[in-house]
């Protein structure tokens, strides 16, 4: 579907955004990761596991019915795979960043954000090296949303100065990217909201 979209030149973009029922497609990933130019940020479920380095895999050889079979493993002396709820809740103060992303009826609505390059999980084995790029709300017990993002490397996070444009104050998590990374947006090629 998002080939065809793409191909046919009507409706033109250069972002996809998702929750976690998309970000669970591995179809779905590699189809916008097969669109040139397409940066995607999908929401993930807080038990994503994933790798802070990247982990070392083998190959083991065994026989099985007679004939010879090689398996990849995850090396035994690579530290095991966390979720991404329990490595938020280690991050130190000092690696969050506070970020303005609309103005509200009562004050501005704030949120903190992270940004990590971590190995997501899959069955056990290195998936996809991508951001982790986390929220976190204000208050005493923070809430947490997990985003995964195919931008490149050398994306910033936001500096302080930069607010998200009130074009977008209506789409939370296009809020959310904008206002973490700073990425160059041709807004003409952003749609006003679909009803």
């Amino acid at each position: 579907m998002l080939s065809e979209i793409s191909d046919q030149g009507i409706l033109p973009f250069r972002y996809v955004l998702a929750d976690s029922v998309y970000a669970n497609s591995s179809e779905f990933i590699d189809a916008i990761e097969a669109l040139t130019g397409v940066t995607y940020l999908l929401q993930i479920p807080e038990d994503t596991l994933c790798w802070l380095k990247h982990p070392v895999v083998i190959r083991k050889t065994y026989q099985y019915g007679g004939q010879r079979h090689t398996k990849e493993l995850v090396s035994d002396q690579v530290k095991a795979s966390i979720s991404v709820k329990s490595f938020a809740a280690r991050i130190n103060d000092f690696f969050w960043y506070r970020r303005k992303v609309s103005e509200g009826t009562k004050g501005p609505i704030e949120y903190e954000f992270t940004k990590r390059r971590v190995t997501i999980s899959r069955h056990g084995m290195p998936w996809k090296t991508v951001w982790l790029l986390i929220r976190r709300t204000l208050e005493p017990e923070p809430t947490y949303s997990y985003f995964i993002s195919n931008a490149p490397l050398s994306v910033p996070l936001a500096n302080d100065t930069q607010k998200v444009p009130a074009y977008l104050s209506a789409h939370a998590r296009a809020s959310t990217f904008l206002t973490s990374f700073s990425i160059p947006i041709d807004t003409s090629l952003i749609p006003g909201p679909i009803m």
